[in-house]
Formats: structure tokens, C-alpha cells, sequence
């Protein structure tokens, strides 16, 4: 879904939800790679996981709050 968000925004022209929603699919992207193929018993990919989540996270509440302003 993060794709195709990203594929959307930048399709009508929405380039700041664009880039945010873009970085967001980047970052689980990443996060999905690294729990895949390191070992997430290890502290230091389990922390770069949770701060990679946790970017997308708050890309996507800013996202969210762009949309909201676009429909008040």
C-alpha cells in the first residue's frame, strides 16, 4: 500500500505526500530487508528497525495531517 501511495501522490502532482509516503515504503522497505537477513537477536539491527519504523511513522502522521488540511 506504501507504494502504491507514493505512485499516486506523484501521479496527480501531490509532491510533498508524495516524498513523505515514498520515504515511508523506503523505510519499511529497509526495515523488511534487515529482519530478513540479520540476526534481529542482536540489539543493533533491532534498534535500527524500531528507528526506521518509527520514521515512517511519523512521515505517515504528517502525511495524514496534509490530507485532513486538504479536506477541512
Amino acid at each position: 500500500m506504501k507504494e502504491y501511495a507514493y505512485k499516486y501522490f506523484e501521479k496527480v502532482g501531490e509532491t510533498k505526500l508524495e516524498g513523505l509516503y515514498r520515504e515511508v515504503f523506503k523505510d519499511w522497505i529497509e526495515a523488511f530487508n534487515i529482519k530478513t537477513n540479520e540476526d534481529m537477536i542482536l540489539p543493533d539491527p533491532r534498534s535500527r528497525v524500531v528507528s526506521l519504523l518509527k520514521t515512517a511513522y511519523e512521515n505517515e502522521k504528517e502525511a495524514v495531517r496534509i490530507m485532513e488540511s486538504l479536506t477541512a
